[in-house]
């Protein structure tokens, strides 16, 4: 069957495609696999270089930004 599956979990479930991303496509190399990781900076102009490529998109926020946990 073709479709979309949305699977939310943990950073390090799916960083570098890792974890489950790596099981995934050990299982079905030809899967579309798309990863979003979260990170916050003290700088916003660009992304730091060790976050560079973790994932296929990085949402980025400021370490100044009030936390609610």
């Amino acid at each position: 069957a073709n479709g979309v599956f949305i699977h939310y979990n943990g950073a390090f479930h799916s960083q570098n495609k890792e974890g489950i991303a790596w099981y995934l496509l050990n299982e079905k190399p030809d899967l579309k696999i798309m990863t979003i990781d979260a990170t916050e900076q003290d700088f916003m102009s660009e992304l730091e270089q060790e976050r560079k490529g973790v994932a296929d998109f990085i949402i980025v926020t400021p370490s100044s930004l009030t936390k609610t946990h």
